[in-house]
């Protein structure tokens, strides 16, 4: 079986509640102030470990992130939907795709 040996593949699925705070780009009036995005995202990725012994390993994987943003606080700390040029409900969107590296240790 695929577990029995020191080479562990692994496949990761997750949520992510991102959020965005830009400084003064906000306005009401002669008020100016920060601008908070909030939005939902997806992570979807996938790894080897390497198990040297029961308490080191090396891991490597990649990972896949969505994230929309489609509410905002303005300077009044209101909600409101994201909205277009034309004043129609919008939203904006980012993703990103990682690669990393990493040990863990272990005690037993």
């Amino acid at each position: 079986m695929i577990t029995d040996g020191p080479l562990q593949p692994f496949v990761g699925l997750g949520v992510n509640i991102p959020w965005l705070t830009t400084q003064s780009t906000s306005s009401n009036g002669a008020k100016v102030g920060n601008s908070v995005f909030e939005g939902i995202g997806f992570d979807l990725g996938a790894g080897l470990e390497y198990y040297f012994n029961t308490t080191f390993s090396i891991v490597g994987g990649f990972y896949q992130k969505w994230s929309g943003f489609g509410q905002y606080k303005g300077v009044d700390g209101v909600d409101e939907a994201i909205q277009s040029a034309a004043g129609k409900p919008d939203s904006f969107t980012s993703s990103g795709f990682d690669f990393y590296i990493g040990t863990s240790f272990g005690f037993i």
